[in-house]
């Protein structure tokens, strides 16, 4: 369709919703992008009685189809749209859109995250948005890790090393660099070690992913083997 086509469409919709007669409409199908991120919700608008019904799919970035579902109404200058995204794994995810006469507009879920709605946007840069669940164990990583540098357990760490005595490296399955850092001694149950100062910063391997922990005595300030935690905040 036209996008000429499309913008009266658009129009005609806001003009039943702002109490037109009733008549049965279907207007559509729309297609936006959840700019910064991938995915691509294509949905059609249908007037049935006084309320404005949405249906359509959502390409999950190209990797399937979810259904979508929800209702529009009239704020300010445009629609604004609540949508449900229903996935066939079962997950379901909602978001709302603001959509002005020019047909771009604004976006948030029920996850905190938001962007640009853009119409026919097909930025195929953008990556996919992470899914509640994943969402949380990319936000906070950690690791526990022996005195001989032995991974023991985390969350997000993929490797421990010993660099040298009380010295340790710890890498993790994504970038480190914007993230907050924090590391202190201790043992692998009760997680107290006296006398002992753990010193965090990003490891100099370049990679990113990676940081550096100094384990020192706080009386001598000597390098001391000692189990440690670190645990790792991202934006």
């Amino acid at each position: 369709m036209h996008r000429g086509t499309r913008v009266a469409g658009l129009v005609l919709g806001l003009h039943l919703l702002a109490g037109a007669p009733v008549v049965a409409q279907t207007i559509g199908p729309f297609t936006w992008q959840t700019q910064p991120y991938c995915k691509r919700l294509t949905v059609t608008i249908t007037q049935v009685g006084g309320v404005f019904q949405l249906t359509g799919t959502d390409d999950l970035c190209g990797t399937g189809l979810a259904t979508v579902s929800g209702t529009a109404t009239l704020g300010g200058p445009g629609v604004i749209m609540g949508l449900t995204v229903s996935r066939p794994d079962g997950r379901v995810a909602s978001l709302s859109a603001a959509v002005p006469l020019t047909l771009s507009g604004t976006w948030v879920d029920a996850g905190g995250f938001a962007g640009q709605f853009v119409f026919n946007g097909a930025t195929s840069a953008a990556g996919p948005r992470p899914d509640p669940g994943s969402f949380r164990k990319d936000l906070i990583l950690g690791a526990v890790v022996a005195s001989n540098g032995a991974l023991v357990r985390g969350v997000g760490a993929t490797s421990a090393t010993r660099l040298a005595a009380g010295q340790y490296r710890v890498g993790f399955n994504r970038s480190v660099v914007a993230c907050v850092w924090t590391a202190t001694s201790g043992d692998d149950v009760s997680g107290n070690w006296p006398n002992l100062l753990a010193n965090v910063a990003l490891s100099g391997d370049g990679t990113g992913t990676s940081l550096f922990i100094d384990i020192r005595h706080t009386g001598t300030l000597a390098s001391t083997d000692s189990y440690f935690h670190t645990i790792v905040v991202c934006p």
